[in-house]
């Protein structure tokens, strides 16, 4: 799958356009939630009544949940990111890319950190 671009070198922004980009999708979360919620500190609930994943999407990080042994906290967390992503691409759903992207950067975060994948343990 495509990066949605956050995490490519090649995609030179200034840091007016990123800080940009980032106060758009700020305002976007403050939108979608009550209370002045960000996507990083909303109710758990509230994200997934409010994040619209396709069955496909959900049977794909299902069976990243069951393969990778993920704990609850982390399945929520991939989704956290995944709609970040979605909202910094200015995507009002959440895209295949996007959770693909949180699924590479929690895979990879568990490498370099040496973290165990066992339910329980640094999940």
């Amino acid at each position: 799958m495509k990066s949605v671009g956050i995490s490519e070198s090649n995609n030179a922004q200034t840091s007016a356009n990123i800080r940009q980009r980032i106060e758009n999708a700020r305002q976007l979360q403050r939108r979608r939630y009550d209370k002045g919620f960000l996507n990083g500190n909303v109710p758990a609930q509230t994200l997934l009544a409010t994040c619209q994943l396709s069955d496909r999407q959900s049977a794909f990080l299902k069976e990243v949940y069951f393969t990778e042994i993920w704990s609850n906290r982390t399945q929520v967390k991939l989704i956290r990111i995944a709609r970040i992503l979605a909202d910094l691409a200015d995507d009002q759903f959440i895209s295949d890319d996007a959770l693909q992207e949180a699924v590479d950067w929690k895979r990879t975060a568990s490498l370099y950190h040496g973290e165990s994948t066992l339910v329980g343990e640094n999940g």
